[in-house]
């Protein structure tokens, strides 16, 4: 007999549970917080699609007296995922990636024989849905987490998934990894908004689509929510709602963990709105804590440029391009400013 692994699953055989852990096997299955669990009748398996709630799992059996890895080799417990294997030796077990695909371990020294699958509700035998991480980023939307179950959506299948977390910060670290994957997005159709007016049509609707996501997960980002605002402002500036993009860079400073650059995004915004004093109270604030940023100087001097103050400008585009000569956009701004001519009174004639 062997069972399946799928995703991140952690081994014991049950004779050994029911030895060393106290009240045995009934009472493992009592205090476990959460798992799928899948059994061949020796062996037991706990499958997870968040590696932080194995571990979860792994300090509650050490705690009561259970060995993970000594010397090296896994004692009372292994832990194996469905694409690498064990991550450390074990004389007691064995992995092997079928002809099918099908990922399985088996006590060492026997055959494998019959497949052994989790259950479901009511019983029947069914393989897990597994997710790398970067699949998770793509295919699963959050829709709520009620009593340490969260619910997504799978994109690809329609389904709905169910995962209970242990641990808050594994939510809140899946959670991110969407994000970054939806900011990624966002660029990949402001580079074809630049290549191909077209294909950015086309695009329009997943934009949406993003902008309703990122509103609901600024909810419940925990502490990612200053770069949940970020992506929102993005978002919106793709669609050049600029008043709504405004509003999200400036949400960024109100979270914990906000960054001194979404002051050049919130720069930018104002200055589109034509806010121009404003636009420059914030460009300046940006050079007072990014004093080595060339992005920080070229963005006071486009601000400064369009406020007519030549001189001012000058001044500080010199100085982005002594912190990198390179910059194609101070490059650019360079040019447009050779061609106006400084005013007299700047000159302060």
């Amino acid at each position: 007999m062997s069972i399946c692994i799928d995703g991140s699953v952690l081994v014991m055989k049950l004779s050994r549970l029911e030895k060393c852990y106290p009240g045995g096997v009934r009472q493992f299955l009592s205090d476990l917080p959460n798992g799928v669990q899948v059994s061949d009748g020796r062996l037991l398996g706990l499958s997870y699609m968040v590696f932080e709630d194995l571990r979860a799992v792994e300090k509650l059996l050490n705690h009561h007296g259970m060995v993970g890895i000594e010397n090296g080799i896994y004692q009372d417990y292994a832990v194996l995922t469905q694409e690498f294997g064990l991550l450390s030796p074990c004389d007691w077990l064995e992995f092997e990636i079928l002809p099918s695909k099908e990922s399985v371990c088996w006590i060492a020294g026997e055959a494998p024989g019959k497949i052994s699958y989790s259950k479901n509700s009511s019983g029947k035998s069914e393989k897990l849905d597994y997710f790398t991480p970067e699949e998770a980023a793509s295919r699963l939307v959050f829709q709520k987490c009620e009593e340490g179950v969260a619910e997504f959506k799978d994109l690809q299948t329609g389904k709905h998934q169910y995962v209970g977390f242990s641990d808050p910060s594994a939510l809140s670290n899946l959670l991110y990894n969407r994000l970054r994957y939806l900011s990624n997005r966002i660029l990949e159709n402001d580079d074809k908004r630049i290549s191909d007016h077209e294909e950015n049509e086309k695009a329009g609707l997943p934009i949406a689509e993003i902008i309703d996501e990122v509103d609901h997960l600024l909810q419940t980002a925990g502490p990612h929510q200053a770069f949940a605002a970020l992506v929102q402002g993005k978002a919106y500036r793709s669609t050049e709602n600029w008043h709504k993009a405004e509003e999200s860079f400036r949400r960024h400073f109100e979270y914990e963990g906000a960054i001194p650059t979404v002051l050049l995004d919130l720069t930018w915004a104002l200055g589109v709105q034509g806010k121009l004093d404003q636009a420059l109270v914030c460009a300046q604030k940006a050079v007072s804590i990014m004093k080595d940023s060339a992005a920080a100087w070229g963005n006071l001097a486009n601000v400064q440029m369009q406020l007519g103050q030549t001189s001012s400008a000058r001044k500080s585009l010199d100085q982005a391009l002594v912190l990198d000569p390179a910059d194609q956009k101070n490059l650019y701004l360079n040019e447009k400013l050779n061609h106006i001519p400084i005013k007299a009174v700047e000159c302060g004639l």
